[in-house]
Protein backbone atom coordinates (compact mmCIF):
# COMPACT_ATOMS: atom_id res chain seq x y z
CA UNK A 1 0.00 0.00 0.00
CA UNK A 2 1.21 3.48 -0.83
CA UNK A 3 0.55 7.17 -0.50
CA UNK A 4 -0.46 9.07 -3.63
CA UNK A 5 0.02 12.83 -3.72
CA UNK A 6 -2.00 14.75 -6.31
CA UNK A 7 -1.64 18.18 -7.89
CA UNK A 8 -5.10 18.74 -9.43
CA UNK A 9 -6.15 20.79 -12.44
CA UNK A 10 -8.28 23.86 -11.86
CA UNK A 11 -11.22 21.72 -12.92
CA UNK A 12 -12.23 18.84 -15.16
CA UNK A 13 -14.49 19.69 -18.05
CA UNK A 14 -17.82 17.94 -18.51
CA UNK A 15 -17.88 15.00 -20.92
CA UNK A 16 -19.68 17.06 -23.54
CA UNK A 17 -16.84 19.60 -23.48
CA UNK A 18 -13.83 17.41 -24.41
CA UNK A 19 -13.33 15.49 -21.17
CA UNK A 20 -9.96 17.12 -20.62
CA UNK A 21 -8.73 18.86 -17.52
CA UNK A 22 -8.43 22.63 -17.44
CA UNK A 23 -5.17 23.73 -15.93
CA UNK A 24 -1.61 24.11 -17.11
CA UNK A 25 -2.32 22.41 -20.45
CA UNK A 26 -4.29 25.46 -21.52
CA UNK A 27 -1.79 28.12 -20.48
CA UNK A 28 1.43 26.11 -20.61
CA UNK A 29 3.49 29.06 -19.46
CA UNK A 30 1.60 28.89 -16.16
CA UNK A 31 2.56 25.28 -15.52
CA UNK A 32 5.16 24.95 -12.82
CA UNK A 33 6.48 21.91 -10.96
CA UNK A 34 4.41 21.39 -7.76
CA UNK A 35 7.22 22.23 -5.35
CA UNK A 36 5.17 22.00 -2.15
CA UNK A 37 3.98 18.50 -3.03
CA UNK A 38 7.51 17.41 -3.87
CA UNK A 39 8.66 18.61 -0.43
CA UNK A 40 5.94 16.43 1.15
CA UNK A 41 7.03 13.48 -0.99
CA UNK A 42 10.66 13.78 0.13
CA UNK A 43 9.57 13.98 3.77
CA UNK A 44 7.51 10.79 3.37
CA UNK A 45 10.49 9.01 1.82
CA UNK A 46 12.66 10.20 4.69
CA UNK A 47 10.21 8.48 7.03
CA UNK A 48 10.29 5.23 5.03
CA UNK A 49 6.82 5.63 3.48
CA UNK A 50 6.17 4.57 -0.13
CA UNK A 51 4.85 7.51 -2.17
CA UNK A 52 3.91 8.50 -5.72
CA UNK A 53 3.22 11.98 -7.14
CA UNK A 54 0.66 12.65 -9.87
CA UNK A 55 0.57 16.08 -11.51
CA UNK A 56 -2.81 16.25 -13.23
CA UNK A 57 -2.40 19.98 -13.85
CA UNK A 58 -0.16 19.27 -16.84
CA UNK A 59 -1.87 16.02 -17.80
CA UNK A 60 -4.09 15.55 -20.83
CA UNK A 61 -6.22 12.82 -19.26
CA UNK A 62 -9.83 13.16 -18.18
CA UNK A 63 -11.35 12.51 -14.75
CA UNK A 64 -12.17 8.86 -15.40
CA UNK A 65 -8.63 8.20 -16.68
CA UNK A 66 -7.21 9.98 -13.62
CA UNK A 67 -9.10 7.63 -11.31
CA UNK A 68 -7.90 4.60 -13.25
CA UNK A 69 -4.31 5.77 -12.89
CA UNK A 70 -4.73 6.30 -9.14
CA UNK A 71 -6.08 2.74 -8.81
CA UNK A 72 -2.86 1.28 -10.21
CA UNK A 73 -0.99 2.41 -7.07
CA UNK A 74 -3.39 0.73 -4.62
CA UNK A 75 -3.28 3.75 -2.26
CA UNK A 76 -4.20 3.76 1.40
CA UNK A 77 -3.79 7.53 1.73
CA UNK A 78 -4.34 10.17 -0.94
CA UNK A 79 -3.09 13.71 -0.34
CA UNK A 80 -4.37 16.52 -2.55
CA UNK A 81 -3.05 20.08 -2.51
CA UNK A 82 -5.07 23.02 -3.81
CA UNK A 83 -4.96 26.74 -4.30
CA UNK A 84 -8.31 28.53 -4.47
CA UNK A 85 -8.22 28.12 -8.26
CA UNK A 86 -7.80 24.33 -7.92
CA UNK A 87 -10.63 23.72 -5.43
CA UNK A 88 -13.05 22.57 -8.08
CA UNK A 89 -10.60 20.06 -9.52
CA UNK A 90 -9.65 18.82 -6.03
CA UNK A 91 -13.30 18.29 -5.13
CA UNK A 92 -14.08 16.49 -8.40
CA UNK A 93 -11.20 14.12 -7.71
CA UNK A 94 -12.15 13.54 -4.06
CA UNK A 95 -15.76 12.90 -5.00
CA UNK A 96 -14.77 10.35 -7.66
CA UNK A 97 -12.14 8.72 -5.42
CA UNK A 98 -14.73 8.28 -2.68
CA UNK A 99 -17.15 6.64 -5.11
CA UNK A 100 -14.43 4.28 -6.36
CA UNK A 101 -12.70 3.38 -3.06
CA UNK A 102 -15.31 4.08 -0.41
CA UNK A 103 -13.89 4.22 3.11
CA UNK A 104 -10.88 2.07 2.18
CA UNK A 105 -8.90 5.21 1.37
CA UNK A 106 -8.17 8.27 3.51
CA UNK A 107 -8.28 11.54 1.59
CA UNK A 108 -6.34 14.50 2.95
CA UNK A 109 -6.29 18.07 1.70
CA UNK A 110 -3.62 20.75 2.09
CA UNK A 111 -2.37 23.87 0.39
CA UNK A 112 -2.88 27.60 0.43
CA UNK A 113 -6.68 27.68 0.48
CA UNK A 114 -7.08 25.24 3.35
CA UNK A 115 -4.53 27.14 5.41
CA UNK A 116 -6.78 30.22 5.42
CA UNK A 117 -10.04 28.23 5.51
CA UNK A 118 -9.53 25.03 7.55
CA UNK A 119 -13.27 24.79 8.27
CA UNK A 120 -13.63 23.82 4.60
CA UNK A 121 -13.49 20.17 5.66
CA UNK A 122 -16.68 20.50 7.68
CA UNK A 123 -18.51 21.61 4.56
CA UNK A 124 -16.94 19.00 2.28
CA UNK A 125 -17.01 15.57 4.00
CA UNK A 126 -15.52 13.94 0.91
CA UNK A 127 -12.19 14.79 2.58
CA UNK A 128 -11.21 12.97 5.79
CA UNK A 129 -8.69 15.48 7.10
CA UNK A 130 -6.87 18.70 6.28
CA UNK A 131 -3.36 19.86 7.11
CA UNK A 132 -3.06 23.58 7.80
CA UNK A 133 0.30 25.20 7.03
CA UNK A 134 3.59 23.32 6.65
CA UNK A 135 3.02 19.63 6.07
CA UNK A 136 6.54 18.18 5.96
CA UNK A 137 6.50 17.06 9.61
CA UNK A 138 2.79 16.59 10.29
CA UNK A 139 1.63 14.75 7.17
CA UNK A 140 4.10 11.82 7.49
CA UNK A 141 3.01 11.40 11.13
CA UNK A 142 -0.65 11.26 10.12
CA UNK A 143 0.11 8.75 7.37
CA UNK A 144 2.04 6.58 9.79
CA UNK A 145 -0.88 6.67 12.23
CA UNK A 146 -3.27 5.67 9.44
CA UNK A 147 -1.03 2.78 8.39
CA UNK A 148 -1.01 1.69 12.04
CA UNK A 149 -4.80 1.45 11.92
CA UNK A 150 -5.90 4.78 13.39
CA UNK A 151 -8.99 6.55 12.06
CA UNK A 152 -7.70 10.03 11.25
CA UNK A 153 -10.34 12.74 10.83
CA UNK A 154 -10.54 16.51 11.15
CA UNK A 155 -8.22 19.51 11.17
CA UNK A 156 -4.49 19.18 11.88
CA UNK A 157 -2.11 22.12 12.20
CA UNK A 158 1.29 21.64 10.63
CA UNK A 159 4.40 21.74 12.77
CA UNK A 160 6.95 24.19 11.46
CA UNK A 161 10.47 22.87 11.17
CA UNK A 162 12.88 24.62 13.52
CA UNK A 163 15.01 25.36 10.48
CA UNK A 164 14.16 25.03 6.81
CA UNK A 165 17.53 23.34 6.28
CA UNK A 166 16.15 20.27 8.07
CA UNK A 167 13.66 19.62 5.27
CA UNK A 168 15.02 17.29 2.56
CA UNK A 169 15.22 18.56 -1.01
CA UNK A 170 12.04 18.22 -3.08
CA UNK A 171 11.65 14.74 -4.61
CA UNK A 172 11.88 15.87 -8.23
CA UNK A 173 12.37 12.30 -9.41
CA UNK A 174 8.58 11.88 -9.33
CA UNK A 175 7.87 14.37 -12.12
CA UNK A 176 8.90 14.75 -15.73
CA UNK A 177 10.77 18.04 -15.78
CA UNK A 178 10.27 18.29 -19.54
CA UNK A 179 6.53 18.80 -19.09
CA UNK A 180 7.09 22.29 -17.79
CA UNK A 181 7.39 25.03 -20.36
CA UNK A 182 8.62 24.29 -23.88
CA UNK A 183 11.51 22.21 -25.18
CA UNK A 184 14.86 23.71 -24.32
CA UNK A 185 13.23 26.11 -21.85
CA UNK A 186 12.67 23.67 -18.97
CA UNK A 187 13.16 25.10 -15.51
CA UNK A 188 13.01 24.14 -11.85
CA UNK A 189 11.27 26.08 -9.10
CA UNK A 190 13.21 26.74 -5.92
CA UNK A 191 12.77 28.54 -2.59
CA UNK A 192 15.34 30.38 -0.49
CA UNK A 193 12.82 31.58 2.09
CA UNK A 194 9.24 31.14 3.23
CA UNK A 195 6.87 33.88 4.28
CA UNK A 196 6.37 37.62 3.75
CA UNK A 197 6.33 40.39 6.37
CA UNK A 198 4.09 42.76 4.42
CA UNK A 199 0.37 43.37 4.74
CA UNK A 200 -1.07 44.04 1.27
CA UNK A 201 -4.86 44.25 1.24
CA UNK A 202 -5.28 41.73 -1.60
CA UNK A 203 -2.90 39.03 -0.35
CA UNK A 204 -3.65 35.90 1.70
CA UNK A 205 -0.06 35.41 2.87
CA UNK A 206 -0.82 36.92 6.28
CA UNK A 207 -3.21 34.06 6.96
CA UNK A 208 -0.70 31.50 5.69
CA UNK A 209 2.56 32.56 7.33
CA UNK A 210 1.46 35.08 9.99
CA UNK A 211 3.92 37.46 8.25
CA UNK A 212 6.84 35.47 9.64
CA UNK A 213 9.83 34.95 7.33
CA UNK A 214 12.16 31.94 7.59
CA UNK A 215 15.35 31.64 5.56
CA UNK A 216 17.34 28.70 4.26
CA UNK A 217 21.10 29.02 4.49
CA UNK A 218 22.61 30.10 1.14
CA UNK A 219 24.83 27.01 1.06
CA UNK A 220 21.83 24.71 1.39
CA UNK A 221 19.98 26.50 -1.42
CA UNK A 222 22.94 26.25 -3.77
CA UNK A 223 23.44 22.59 -2.84
CA UNK A 224 19.93 22.01 -4.18
CA UNK A 225 20.63 24.02 -7.33
CA UNK A 226 23.75 21.94 -7.92
CA UNK A 227 21.77 18.73 -7.44
CA UNK A 228 19.25 19.81 -10.10
CA UNK A 229 22.03 20.75 -12.53
CA UNK A 230 23.83 17.43 -12.01
CA UNK A 231 20.79 15.13 -11.95
CA UNK A 232 18.52 16.74 -14.54
CA UNK A 233 20.79 18.92 -16.67
CA UNK A 234 18.57 21.93 -15.98
CA UNK A 235 20.21 25.32 -15.59
CA UNK A 236 17.13 27.55 -15.49
CA UNK A 237 15.53 28.34 -12.14
CA UNK A 238 12.56 30.31 -10.89
CA UNK A 239 12.93 31.49 -7.29
CA UNK A 240 9.34 31.55 -6.07
CA UNK A 241 10.09 33.49 -2.87
CA UNK A 242 7.52 36.21 -2.25
CA UNK A 243 10.32 38.80 -2.21
CA UNK A 244 13.81 37.37 -2.63
CA UNK A 245 15.67 40.53 -1.56
CA UNK A 246 13.97 40.96 1.83
CA UNK A 247 17.31 40.44 3.54
CA UNK A 248 20.06 42.03 1.43
CA UNK A 249 22.89 40.18 3.15
CA UNK A 250 21.16 36.82 2.72
CA UNK A 251 20.60 37.41 -1.01
CA UNK A 252 24.16 38.69 -1.44
CA UNK A 253 25.58 35.56 0.22
CA UNK A 254 23.36 33.39 -1.96
CA UNK A 255 24.72 35.04 -5.10
CA UNK A 256 28.29 34.75 -3.85
CA UNK A 257 27.80 31.01 -3.33
CA UNK A 258 26.44 30.56 -6.87
CA UNK A 259 29.37 32.49 -8.32
CA UNK A 260 31.93 30.61 -6.22
CA UNK A 261 30.73 27.28 -7.60
CA UNK A 262 30.75 28.54 -11.20
CA UNK A 263 27.38 26.90 -11.90
CA UNK A 264 26.56 28.96 -15.01
CA UNK A 265 22.82 29.05 -14.34
CA UNK A 266 20.17 31.61 -15.23
CA UNK A 267 17.29 32.49 -12.94
CA UNK A 268 14.43 34.89 -12.34
CA UNK A 269 12.59 36.04 -9.24
CA UNK A 270 10.16 38.48 -7.64
CA UNK A 271 10.76 41.26 -5.14
CA UNK A 272 9.72 44.78 -4.12
CA UNK A 273 11.17 48.01 -5.46
CA UNK A 274 12.10 49.35 -2.01
CA UNK A 275 14.30 46.28 -1.44
CA UNK A 276 16.53 46.88 -4.45
CA UNK A 277 20.01 48.43 -4.34
CA UNK A 278 22.58 48.78 -7.08
CA UNK A 279 25.08 46.73 -5.04
CA UNK A 280 22.61 43.87 -4.85
CA UNK A 281 21.44 44.04 -8.47
CA UNK A 282 25.03 43.93 -9.74
CA UNK A 283 25.84 40.69 -7.91
CA UNK A 284 22.45 39.16 -8.78
CA UNK A 285 23.20 39.72 -12.46
CA UNK A 286 26.68 38.25 -12.05
CA UNK A 287 25.12 35.18 -10.39
CA UNK A 288 22.80 34.60 -13.34
CA UNK A 289 19.64 36.61 -12.60
CA UNK A 290 18.06 37.67 -15.90
CA UNK A 291 14.58 38.90 -14.90
CA UNK A 292 12.94 40.45 -11.83
CA UNK A 293 9.18 40.83 -11.43
CA UNK A 294 7.83 43.69 -9.33
CA UNK A 295 4.33 44.09 -7.93
CA UNK A 296 3.59 47.76 -8.58
CA UNK A 297 -0.21 47.37 -8.46
CA UNK A 298 -1.19 51.04 -8.90
CA UNK A 299 0.27 54.16 -10.46
CA UNK A 300 -1.53 56.25 -7.86
CA UNK A 301 0.60 56.72 -4.76
CA UNK A 302 -2.56 57.47 -2.78
CA UNK A 303 -4.17 54.15 -3.70
CA UNK A 304 -0.91 52.25 -3.28
CA UNK A 305 -0.05 53.62 0.15
CA UNK A 306 -3.43 54.12 1.82
CA UNK A 307 -5.54 51.35 0.27
CA UNK A 308 -3.09 48.64 -0.82
CA UNK A 309 -0.59 49.34 2.01
CA UNK A 310 2.50 49.32 -0.18
CA UNK A 311 4.55 52.20 1.10
CA UNK A 312 6.88 53.07 -1.78
CA UNK A 313 6.90 56.07 -4.09
CA UNK A 314 6.68 56.25 -7.87
CA UNK A 315 10.22 57.60 -7.84
CA UNK A 316 11.47 54.52 -5.96
CA UNK A 317 9.78 52.27 -8.51
CA UNK A 318 11.23 54.11 -11.51
CA UNK A 319 14.67 54.01 -9.90
CA UNK A 320 14.50 50.26 -9.26
CA UNK A 321 13.56 49.57 -12.88
CA UNK A 322 16.36 51.87 -14.06
CA UNK A 323 18.97 50.06 -11.93
CA UNK A 324 17.89 46.71 -13.33
CA UNK A 325 17.98 47.94 -16.92
CA UNK A 326 21.43 49.49 -16.52
CA UNK A 327 22.76 46.20 -15.17
CA UNK A 328 21.27 43.96 -17.86
CA UNK A 329 18.32 42.52 -15.91
CA UNK A 330 14.94 42.62 -17.65
CA UNK A 331 11.91 43.70 -15.66
CA UNK A 332 8.26 42.77 -15.38
CA UNK A 333 5.69 45.09 -13.80
CA UNK A 334 2.44 43.70 -12.45
CA UNK A 335 -0.49 46.07 -12.11
CA UNK A 336 -4.04 45.77 -10.77
CA UNK A 337 -7.25 47.66 -11.41
CA UNK A 338 -10.25 47.86 -9.10
CA UNK A 339 -9.23 48.60 -5.51
CA UNK A 340 -11.59 49.96 -2.82
CA UNK A 341 -12.28 53.70 -3.36
CA UNK A 342 -10.24 53.67 -6.59
CA UNK A 343 -11.62 56.00 -9.27
CA UNK A 344 -11.36 55.75 -13.04
CA UNK A 345 -9.02 58.72 -12.93
CA UNK A 346 -6.67 56.82 -10.60
CA UNK A 347 -6.83 53.81 -12.91
CA UNK A 348 -5.68 56.05 -15.74
CA UNK A 349 -2.78 57.12 -13.50
CA UNK A 350 -1.81 53.44 -13.51
CA UNK A 351 -2.07 53.42 -17.31
CA UNK A 352 0.27 56.40 -17.56
CA UNK A 353 2.70 54.99 -15.00
CA UNK A 354 2.96 51.67 -16.84
CA UNK A 355 4.83 53.50 -19.60
CA UNK A 356 6.99 55.58 -17.26
CA UNK A 357 8.43 52.45 -15.63
CA UNK A 358 10.00 51.34 -18.93
CA UNK A 359 9.50 47.69 -18.00
CA UNK A 360 10.14 44.94 -20.53
CA UNK A 361 6.84 43.19 -19.79
CA UNK A 362 3.67 44.23 -17.97
CA UNK A 363 0.69 42.29 -16.66
CA UNK A 364 -2.58 44.04 -15.83
CA UNK A 365 -5.20 42.22 -13.76
CA UNK A 366 -8.62 42.97 -12.33
CA UNK A 367 -8.36 42.80 -8.54
CA UNK A 368 -9.53 39.46 -7.09
CA UNK A 369 -10.55 39.06 -3.42
CA UNK A 370 -8.73 35.93 -2.26
CA UNK A 371 -9.84 34.07 0.88
CA UNK A 372 -7.84 35.12 3.93
CA UNK A 373 -7.14 38.59 2.55
CA UNK A 374 -8.49 41.79 4.04
CA UNK A 375 -9.97 42.60 0.65
CA UNK A 376 -12.06 39.42 0.76
CA UNK A 377 -13.42 40.33 4.19
CA UNK A 378 -14.24 43.85 2.99
CA UNK A 379 -15.95 42.53 -0.15
CA UNK A 380 -18.17 40.27 1.99
CA UNK A 381 -19.06 43.10 4.41
CA UNK A 382 -19.87 45.43 1.53
CA UNK A 383 -22.03 42.77 -0.11
CA UNK A 384 -19.99 42.48 -3.30
CA UNK A 385 -19.53 38.75 -2.84
CA UNK A 386 -21.04 36.01 -0.69
CA UNK A 387 -18.87 34.52 2.03
CA UNK A 388 -19.47 31.05 0.56
CA UNK A 389 -18.53 32.08 -3.00
CA UNK A 390 -15.59 29.66 -3.12
CA UNK A 391 -17.78 26.83 -1.85
CA UNK A 392 -20.13 27.47 -4.75
CA UNK A 393 -17.17 27.59 -7.12
CA UNK A 394 -15.91 24.29 -5.68
CA UNK A 395 -19.26 22.55 -6.23
CA UNK A 396 -19.59 23.94 -9.76
CA UNK A 397 -22.60 26.09 -8.91
CA UNK A 398 -20.75 29.15 -10.18
CA UNK A 399 -18.85 29.30 -13.44
CA UNK A 400 -15.06 29.15 -13.53
CA UNK A 401 -14.47 32.88 -13.30
CA UNK A 402 -13.54 33.76 -9.73
CA UNK A 403 -15.01 36.95 -8.24
CA UNK A 404 -13.47 40.36 -8.77
CA UNK A 405 -13.71 43.52 -6.69
CA UNK A 406 -15.45 46.54 -8.23
CA UNK A 407 -15.08 49.94 -6.51
CA UNK A 408 -18.26 51.96 -6.20
CA UNK A 409 -19.21 53.79 -9.36
CA UNK A 410 -17.02 51.71 -11.67
CA UNK A 411 -18.30 48.80 -13.75
CA UNK A 412 -16.38 45.70 -14.82
CA UNK A 413 -16.72 46.71 -18.46
CA UNK A 414 -15.12 50.09 -17.69
CA UNK A 415 -12.20 48.38 -15.92
CA UNK A 416 -11.79 45.96 -18.83
CA UNK A 417 -11.70 48.90 -21.23
CA UNK A 418 -8.89 50.54 -19.26
CA UNK A 419 -7.06 47.19 -19.06
CA UNK A 420 -7.23 46.87 -22.86
CA UNK A 421 -5.99 50.42 -23.33
CA UNK A 422 -2.98 49.79 -21.07
CA UNK A 423 -2.05 46.59 -22.89
CA UNK A 424 -2.42 48.10 -26.35
CA UNK A 425 -0.50 51.27 -25.56
CA UNK A 426 2.34 49.28 -24.01
CA UNK A 427 2.67 46.36 -26.41
CA UNK A 428 2.00 48.20 -29.68
CA UNK A 429 4.71 50.80 -29.19
CA UNK A 430 7.15 50.75 -32.13
CA UNK A 431 10.09 50.41 -29.73
CA UNK A 432 8.60 47.31 -28.07
CA UNK A 433 7.75 45.66 -31.39
CA UNK A 434 11.26 46.25 -32.78
CA UNK A 435 12.91 44.88 -29.61
CA UNK A 436 10.79 41.71 -29.75
CA UNK A 437 11.54 41.17 -33.42
CA UNK A 438 15.26 41.42 -32.67
CA UNK A 439 14.86 38.76 -29.94
CA UNK A 440 12.72 36.48 -32.12
CA UNK A 441 14.59 36.72 -35.40
CA UNK A 442 16.44 33.43 -34.90
CA UNK A 443 13.52 31.52 -33.35
CA UNK A 444 10.40 30.65 -35.33
CA UNK A 445 8.75 29.37 -32.13
CA UNK A 446 9.21 32.68 -30.30
CA UNK A 447 8.10 34.63 -33.35
CA UNK A 448 4.95 32.53 -33.55
CA UNK A 449 4.23 32.93 -29.83
CA UNK A 450 4.63 36.71 -30.00
CA UNK A 451 2.45 36.89 -33.09
CA UNK A 452 -0.28 34.94 -31.32
CA UNK A 453 -0.02 37.22 -28.27
CA UNK A 454 -0.22 40.30 -30.51
CA UNK A 455 -3.37 38.96 -32.13
CA UNK A 456 -4.99 38.33 -28.72
CA UNK A 457 -4.06 41.82 -27.57
CA UNK A 458 -5.46 43.37 -30.73
CA UNK A 459 -8.69 41.36 -30.70
CA UNK A 460 -9.41 41.04 -26.98
CA UNK A 461 -7.01 43.37 -25.20
CA UNK A 462 -5.79 40.48 -23.03
CA UNK A 463 -2.42 38.72 -23.10
CA UNK A 464 -3.90 35.31 -22.21
CA UNK A 465 -6.13 32.78 -23.97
Amino acid sequence: MSVVLIYPPNYYRNKKDATKSYGGIVDRWRSVPPLGLLYIASSLLKNGIDVHVLDFNTSKINLEESIELIKTYNPKVIGITATSFQLRGAFQLAESIRKEFGSAVFIGLGGAHITVDPDFINRFPEFDFVVVGDGETTFPKLVDNILQGENIKGIFYGEQSTTLDDIPFPARQFIDMKKYYSKGQEFATILSERGCPYNCIFCSIKGISQRKVRFRTPKRVVDEIEEVVNNYGIRRFWFIDDAITLNENHTFELCEEIIKRNLKIIWWCETRVENVTERLIKIMRKAGCITISFGIESGSEEVRKIVIRKNFTNEQAINAFRICKENGISTEAYLMLGFPTETKEQMYETAKFSLQLKADIIGVHVTTPYPGSDLFKLAVVEGYIEENVYDKYTRGILDYNLPVYLPKGVSLSEIKTIQKEIYRKFYFRPGFIISRLKQDIFSFRKLKEDAQMAMRLFMKGDAKD
